[in-house]
C-alpha cells in the first residue's frame, strides 16, 4: 500500500494518452502540416516542369523556322552561293535573311538556356520534394509512437503522391 496518500493505494490519475492528449494532437497536427508541405511542393514540381516544357517547345519551335529559313535561303541561290553570302555578308535582302537566321538562332538559345536552368530548378525542387517525404514518414512514425492505434484513423498517413 506503501506512499500513496488515497485509500487502496491507487495514486493520483495519471495525465491522458488518449487520443486528444497533447503529444497525439501535435504530432498528428505535424503529419498533416507535412502532407500539406508534400502536395505544395508537388504542385511547384509540375509548374517547374511545365515551365521547361514550354522554354523547350519554344525553342524547338524557333529552331524549326531556322531551318526553314536556310533551307529556302540555300534552295534560292545554292550551296556555295550561300556560303559566300554569309562569309562576305553582302547587302541585300539575302543579307537580311542571313541576319534574321543567327537572330533566330541566338533567340533559340536563350531559350534552350532558360530550359536547362529550369531543368536544374527542377531537380532542387525534387530534392526537396523528397527531403519533405523523409520528414512527413518520420512524422507518421511519432504519431504511432505517441498516439493509440484506434486514434491513427483521424489522419490521413499515407504518404501523399504528386
Amino acid at each position: 500500500m506503501g506512499d500513496s496518500p488515497l485509500p487502496g493505494g491507487g495514486g493520483p490519475p495519471g495525465p491522458d494518452f488518449g487520443c486528444l492528449s497533447s503529444a497525439c494532437t501535435a504530432a498528428k497536427s505535424a503529419v498533416v502540416d507535412a502532407a500539406n508541405a508534400i502536395i505544395s511542393k508537388c504542385g511547384q514540381v509540375a509548374s517547374a516542369n511545365a515551365t521547361a516544357a514550354a522554354m523547350l517547345a519554344i525553342a524547338t519551335a524557333i529552331l524549326g523556322l531556322v531551318s526553314a529559313l536556310t533551307g529556302y535561303l540555300i534552295g534560292a541561290i545554292g550551296v556555295a552561293a550561300a556560303i559566300a553570302l554569309l562569309a562576305a555578308a553582302t547587302v541585300s535582302l539575302n543579307w537580311l535573311l542571313a541576319w534574321v537566321i543567327i537572330s533566330l538562332i541566338a533567340t533559340a538559345l536563350i531559350f534552350l538556356t532558360i530550359w536547362a536552368a529550369m531543368m536544374i530548378y527542377v531537380a532542387v525542387l525534387q530534392s526537396q520534394l523528397g527531403s519533405l517525404q523523409n520528414d512527413f514518414l518520420s512524422d507518421v512514425a511519432i504519431v504511432k509512437k505517441v498516439c493509440p492505434s484506434n486514434c491513427w484513423s483521424d489522419v490521413d498517413l499515407r504518404l501523399p503522391s504528386c
